[in-house]
């Protein structure tokens, strides 16, 4: 046990160095990173909960016979397992640190009622959209009284994080779907995505204002200042400039690239000793363990079955991956997270299912962002509804019946935002 505690953030701290360094030496992402995610997976193994000590081996075990499988009834490089997730968990692991300095001022509220319910909502959405649950922590802690947060605060909260997922890069989802479709333009991605999230919290905003009750005209919810903006801010115009300069880097390099030079500059800032350093960083890297154990045993799976389903050729009741699939996908990632399945798995799924359409990538990528952010609301099981779970005490079945209409309307606004999508890239814009 004392090897893993210090072995994971050791091991992942190897891979966000990787990561970053693969902007410049691409081939150290697939070898250095992946086998430093495996490292730290196995020792994560040890460090997380027994449920998902158990999913991970689940996985795994099947990760390991479809692996076998494709590589007996056809050509699998099995060494190719560990390198699927490896950018996306040193994405993760860096944008981790955002969180440590990103903190509001010790301003006043001036706004109440409804428009400070609406400004809350677009803080949690923007900022969260950028240094992800890090974001709900600082402002849960702010709402929060007696260690708890009211029903319609908790609905505000998972509508206003989750549907960042719709269009943000700095988020898990963006990065699993670009593993699977590295090509996606997204632009297009991150514009429609950008309408469908504020469409359909606009729409919702109702039902949130009513469950806060008697409440609602005293309301001040969470202020938006420049102490907490300033962050994600920078990281958006850095990503944003990187991006045009380095066109060929996948996002989720340079949003890793860009989170360890803001911790660079945060440090050399505020110039804290070695072992306090040492010690948050370690803590740091420590709190994405559950999601480095889930994500590489993922990509093992997802990896075996993409072979497996190449050499089994499959004849799918489909000519053309458009846009009734890309939403049926979506649909079928939104069932799934009901039964606890997460979203990273499901992508890999899906992937591997309509791989033999060859799917366009933009449309691919889209489809499971609104299927993992509708997910995320909606799933009793999923990360978000856990974290506010355990460290606000809300109840994931009464927030998931709250969310139901929520997700409706999602649902409802996804078709034609996938088929703006596809015209989009249709006509190359």
């Amino acid at each position: 046990m004392r090897v893993a505690v210090w072995g994971f953030p050791l091991s992942m701290a190897t891979l966000v160095a990787a990561t970053v360094a693969s902007v410049f030496l691409p081939e150290i992402g697939p070898t250095i990173g992946g086998f430093a995610a495996l490292l730290a997976a196995l020792f994560g193994f040890f460090l997380v909960r027994r449920a998902q000590r158990l999913t991970a081996a689940i996985l795994v075990g099947l990760g390991v016979l479809t692996v076998i499988g494709a590589t007996l009834w056809g050509t699998m490089p099995v060494l190719s397992a560990p390198a699927v997730n490896q950018d996306l968990l040193g994405m993760i692991a860096a944008v981790a640190f955002l969180g440590v300095f990103a903190r509001p001022d010790d301003a006043p509220s001036r706004l109440t009622g409804a428009a400070a319910v609406w400004r809350t909502g677009a803080v949690v959405h923007l900022v969260g959209a950028v240094i992800n649950i890090s974001a709900m922590t600082i402002i849960g802690d702010h709402l929060r009284r007696e260690g708890k947060l009211g029903r319609g605060e908790s609905v505000l909260l998972t509508r206003a994080y989750t549907s960042a997922a719709f269009w943000s890069p700095f988020w898990a989802g963006s990065a699993a779907a670009l593993a699977f479709a590295p090509d996606a333009r997204l632009g297009i991605v991150i514009t429609v995505g950008f309408v469908l999230a504020t469409l359909a919290m606009a729409a919702t905003m109702r039902t949130v204002t009513r469950a806060m009750g008697d409440g609602l005209a005293s309301y001040r919810g969470f202020p938006m200042t420049w102490g907490l903006l300033r962050v994600p801010l920078a990281l958006v115009v850095a990503v944003a400039a990187l991006h045009v300069l380095l066109p060929g880097v996948p996002v989720t390099r340079l949003v890793a690239l860009s989170a360890v030079g803001a911790l660079a500059i945060h440090v050399a800032g505020t110039r804290p000793g070695v072992r306090r350093f040492l010690r948050e960083a370690a803590s740091t890297l420590t709190g994405v363990r559950g999601e480095t154990v889930l994500f590489v045993s993922a990509g093992i799976l997802a990896t075996g079955l993409s072979g497996l389903l190449a050499v089994a050729h499959p004849v799918l009741p489909f000519e053309r991956y458009g846009v009734p699939l890309a939403w049926a996908g979506a649909v079928a990632m939104i069932v799934l997270s009901l039964v606890g399945v997460h979203p990273v798995i499901s992508i890999g799924l899906i992937a591997a299912v309509v791989a033999p359409l060859e799917p366009e990538a933009t449309l691919f990528v889209a489809s499971s962002l609104v299927g993992w952010g509708a997910g995320a609301a909606i799933g009793p099981l999923s990360g978000t509804q856990m974290y506010l779970q355990g460290r606000y005490q809300v109840d994931p079945l009464a927030t998931t019946r709250a969310n139901v209409a929520f997700v409706g309307v999602v649902l409802a606004l996804s078709w034609p935002a996938l088929a703006l999508v596809a015209w989009l890239v249709d006509v190359g814009l």
